[in-house]
């Protein structure tokens, strides 16, 4: 519609406020009860609402639009899309500090994953979980999330190297410090760095 439209230009100019105020009137111009409803559309504009959320740190208003995403994803029969918006839930939950809704709604992602014979995006849905591991220094915990991570995140090449963005470098960093492994710790903090990794 001509507000979506309008807010992607109003997102691509850095006008965040704009363009959500834009893309929530779109999505109020949706007839929810039309049984030709576009969930489809709804889906890509809450999408969009909670990535700028995201980008002003508003975690409240972001985990507000990731469910919006879920729940039209469901109506439009878009499984995949609907897990992954339960999993990007984690990200804004430990941005509010709140470490028991980010192990739930991994738990949850990981489980609905596996329900799908998604067992790459399973594994990958564990670094909230893995990281409340390393601040809580069980390093057991720790190692078998990394080791899922490693083995079955399809994430790594034959050599055993990363092939796209991931915060394993740093996570695998921290265990390796709280092991007392310090000079390996170094070698992944600058392979973090080497990617652009600050987290």
């Amino acid at each position: 519609s001509y507000r979506y439209l309008l807010g992607c230009v109003y997102r691509d100019l850095g006008e965040a406020p704009h363009a959500i105020d834009c893309y929530q009137q779109a999505a109020d111009c949706a007839d929810t009860l039309d049984s030709d409803c576009d969930y489809h559309t709804l889906v890509t504009i809450y999408g969009q609402i909670a990535y700028l959320f995201r980008d002003q740190f508003l975690p409240d208003d972001e985990i507000a639009a990731l469910k919006a995403v879920a729940k039209n994803a469901h109506l439009d029969r878009d499984t995949l899309t609907e897990i992954i918006a339960i999993y990007q839930l984690a990200s804004p939950y430990f941005m509010k500090s709140d470490t028991d809704s980010v192990l739930i709604v991994e738990k949850q992602a990981r489980e609905l994953f596996l329900q799908h014979s998604r067992k790459d995006y399973a594994s990958q849905s564990v670094l909230g979980t893995l990281r409340i591991a390393l601040d809580r220094h069980d390093l057991p915990e720790a190692e078998r999330l990394l080791t899922i991570y490693r083995n079955e995140s399809g994430l790594f090449d034959s050599k055993g190297e990363l092939i796209r963005i991931s915060a394993y470098n740093v996570d695998k960093g921290m265990y390796l410090t709280l092991s007392g492994k310090l000079d390996s710790a170094q070698y992944y903090f600058r392979k973090a760095i080497a990617w652009g990794q600050y987290e």
